[in-house]
């Protein structure tokens, strides 16, 4: 859907966005917004003062490859078919 597009910037809000999609709850969290999967291992701690994070970004890759367990291109087409 997204193929070829070039992605913007990403806000907190596109991270929680696309985590829901593939089906992460929010819960208790302490200093930032806290995510669960009921299948997949392990929280996904978001920011909600993130801003203009590029795709490829330390952040990025924490939270996509690293937290969520999602490829690139998974979390692109979530992003784009999430819009």
């Amino acid at each position: 859907m997204g193929r070829g597009r070039k992605m913007p910037p990403l806000t907190a809000g596109d991270f929680v966005r696309v985590l829901r999609a593939v089906g992460y709850v929010q819960v208790d969290g302490t200093k930032h917004l806290a995510f669960q999967h009921p299948e997949r291992p392990g929280k996904v701690n978001v920011d909600e003062k993130w801003e203009n994070v590029k795709v490829g970004s330390w952040v990025f890759r924490s939270v996509v490859y690293e937290q969520a367990r999602l490829t690139k291109t998974e979390f692109v087409e979530l992003y784009w078919s999430t819009r």
